[in-house]
């Protein structure tokens, strides 16, 4: 196996410190964007049933998490893009299309998600026991997916803002 040292990965990221900076905060909010179905399933870890069916949620809810994470940061270069070229006319317009275009997004995908559950999970091979408790935590989580839409698209905001 490799060393580290031969790889330069050590070499790489001090040479760039600068984009170590810039991901560390994507990479610890998204670790604490999935940390938090893992919390929900700890807590619920008494009543084997619920826990698997946070599980199987949160299954989804962890793709979606990440699928949103990776628009909300094509628009923070696309701003980042737009500030450098100082074209404050076209930003401010990419400012409310991108927050428009990830709310439409987001509700579309949490609705979607909310009335397609009965069909995924058994897709998903869940068991018949646990399926009526996945759905339910599904139909009480999609709407968190919009919330975590928007928080991602918000932050994607104050990160392209060179103020921050």
């Amino acid at each position: 196996m490799p060393s580290l040292k031969r790889i330069g990965l050590v070499k790489t990221f001090t040479r760039n410190g600068e984009t170590l900076k810039l991901a560390l905060p994507i990479f610890l909010q998204l670790a604490l964007s999935v940390a938090l179905g893992y919390a929900n399933q700890f807590m619920l870890s008494g009543v084997p049933l619920a826990a698997n069916a946070v599980s199987q949620a949160n299954q989804i809810a962890n793709i979606l998490i990440v699928s949103f994470s990776v628009l909300s940061s094509s628009s923070v270069i696309l701003i980042s893009r737009l500030l450098g070229a100082k074209d404050e006319n076209i930003l401010g317009r990419i400012y409310a299309l991108a927050f428009w275009v990830n709310a439409l997004l987001g509700l579309v995908i949490a609705s979607t998600v909310a009335i397609i559950s009965p069909y995924v999970f058994p897709l998903m091979q869940v068991d018949g026991n646990v399926l009526p408790y996945a759905i339910m935590y599904q139909y009480l989580t999609a709407p968190s997916i919009l919330l975590s839409d928007l928080t991602d698209t918000i932050t994607a905001f104050l990160r392209a803002n060179p103020k921050m």
